[in-house]
């Protein structure tokens, strides 16, 4: 077991490593803790290449009604429901401005499909 000053020590090895800050250190009374360490993208990140990519559009929708009785106004109001919960679940409603890209899109995919789970519910 490591005593308890390595600990904050030890974060800050990390921290360093990744060329980041440490945000917060929260010990808990039977010992264990966490830390939010916030570092930088990396240099090679999909989220900052210099040329903006024409939109993939693997989903076309025109203005004219689908097959399935879905117009493109239904499916915009659907894709904007789930972008907007993509953006707060990573920024925690608002109160963070450092957040994950990568976090982001994963909770979009969850927007828009549902979980990873056979009926794509969240269940415990």
């Amino acid at each position: 077991m490591t005593d308890d000053v390595d600990v904050p020590r030890r974060l800050e090895d990390i921290a360093k490593a990744v060329d980041g800050k440490i945000e917060s250190i929260d010990i808990c009374p039977d010992g264990h803790g966490n830390a939010v360490i916030s570092y930088p993208l990396p240099k090679d990140h999909w989220l900052t290449k210099p040329s903006f990519d024409e939109p993939p559009m693997p989903f076309v929708v025109g203005t004219m009604e689908l097959r399935s009785g879905m117009t493109r106004e239904m499916w915009a109001d659907a894709i904007k429901k789930a972008a907007k919960y993509a953006i707060r679940a990573s920024t925690e409603n608002g109160k963070i401005n450092d957040f994950d890209p990568d976090a982001m899109v994963q909770n979009f995919i969850v927007g828009m499909i549902g979980f990873y789970t056979p009926n794509g519910k969240y269940e415990l």
